[in-house]
């Protein structure tokens, strides 16, 4: 402890060295070893250092803060930043800082850089009064600060408890703030931070997971009136979480995102009209092993007769026009027409799967009933199976007529 007293003497007076009062989260983006903000960057570098005990990187980095303009100047700082590691010091150093002060404000930060580089194993029980103190410094800033305390936790181990319950305690501070913030608003900036701590750690099915356990929480704790806006928020998140890349975690990642589009569901309403399963969203966002997979776990629980026929022709449509089975495909198709035997989707399935198992006949005879119950609302996509039909009994001239209608309903 005398060692750090003794280093904190030499460094704080360093701290307000660089005259554009830039933060090390700024710094370490353009870091010049013969710059002030340099000194000042190395400076809090070597506190961070010496607390996590590394004495070595931390000695260096002091002489590369305290180096002036003689001859070896650059080199010696070229040397110590070759110790500086970016995530790791800065949110050491501002924890350091934040110690040394304990003003709220620096806590603050501390919380926010532990959070957003994922290092919060500077964290320890005697830090517990300083990070509780720093939640509650006021009511707006409590909430985004309870809020970034999950974060970290959830970075660091997403299997910690008290994630979930510090943003238990964000929503509900955000809820009592004199200007209210949104419980979504929170989630999502939350669910930012752990996708940004998967490009350093590449451990998306473990980053995901935390975010589900947000979702369950945003569920218990959001008022009537944002139920609405979290599930939009959750369905968004879902499909950026399918997007990541995905470091061959393809099947975790997506069973996630299905987690949080089932959680969006369980708000009791559908946040987008066009996504009416957690399939459908995977379908959307480009996802069609996903898409099959959440339809047929859906399928397998499902017992509601009209649910199980949207599921079934969607897997069967899918699947025949991606190479899968077709006789699966069409086994699934007529369980779908058993239900709904006049819906015009459900009858385009079943004449395409005709159509690609090589019986026309068929093919023509069934999308011709398609054709009828879609009326004036004829799709594209229905349009140029009717065009493919056609042309392989070879109606030219009719397939031609449908093909233009398709790009120029």
């Amino acid at each position: 402890m005398a060692a750090l007293r003794a280093l904190a003497r030499l460094v704080l007076p360093l701290l307000a060295v660089s005259s554009s009062g830039e933060s090390v989260s700024t710094l370490r983006h353009r870091l010049d070893p013969r710059s002030e903000s340099t000194a000042s960057a190395l400076a809090l570098a070597a506190v961070g250092r010496c607390l996590s005990g590394d004495e070595a990187a931390a000695a260096w980095l002091l002489a590369g803060s305290l180096a002036g303009g003689s001859p070896g100047a650059e080199r010696l700082r070229r040397n110590a930043l070759d110790h500086f590691d970016f995530a790791r010091d800065s949110a050491a150093s501002s924890l350091a800082v934040a110690r040394m002060t304990g003003s709220a404000e620096d806590w603050s930060l501390a919380l926010s850089d532990a959070a957003s580089l994922g290092a919060s194993e500077w964290r320890s029980d005697r830090d517990d009064a300083f990070f509780s103190a720093a939640v509650a410094s006021a009511p707006r800033d409590g909430a985004r600060n309870a809020a970034m305390l999950a974060a970290a936790l959830l970075a660091a181990s997403p299997g910690d408890p008290r994630g979930p319950e510090e943003f238990r305690r964000a929503i509900r501070l955000g809820a009592a703030a004199p200007a209210a913030i949104p419980p979504e608003r929170l989630f999502i900036e939350l669910s930012s931070i752990l996708r940004r701590r998967h490009v350093r750690v590449g451990e998306a099915p473990a980053m995901a997971q935390g975010a589900v356990r947000l979702a369950a929480v945003l569920r218990e704790e959001a008022p009537p009136e944002r139920r609405g806006a979290c599930a939009e928020a959750l369905v968004d998140d879902a499909i950026l979480w399918i997007r990541l890349e995905r470091d061959g975690d393809e099947a975790a990642l997506d069973g996630l995102a299905v987690s949080l589009l089932e959680e969006a569901h369980s708000f009791g309403m559908a946040p987008f009209a066009e996504v009416t399963s957690p399939g459908d969203a995977l379908f959307a966002a480009g996802d069609t092993n996903g898409a099959v997979r959440a339809w047929m776990a859906e399928l397998e629980r499902s017992g509601h007769p009209r649910i199980r026929s949207f599921l079934a022709n969607n897997v069967a449509y899918v699947s025949a026009v991606s190479g899968g089975d077709l006789d699966e495909a069409l086994r699934l198709s007529d369980e779908a027409l058993s239900v709904r035997p006049l819906d015009s989707a459900a009858l385009d399935t079943l004449a395409w799967i005709f159509h690609l198992r090589g019986d026309a006949e068929n093919a023509f005879l069934t999308m011709r009933k398609a054709l009828v119950r879609s009326g004036d609302e004829i799709s594209p996509d229905v349009r140029l199976h009717a065009a493919a039909i056609l042309r392989s009994l070879r109606k030219y001239s009719a397939a031609a007529e449908w093909m233009r209608g398709a790009f120029n309903p």
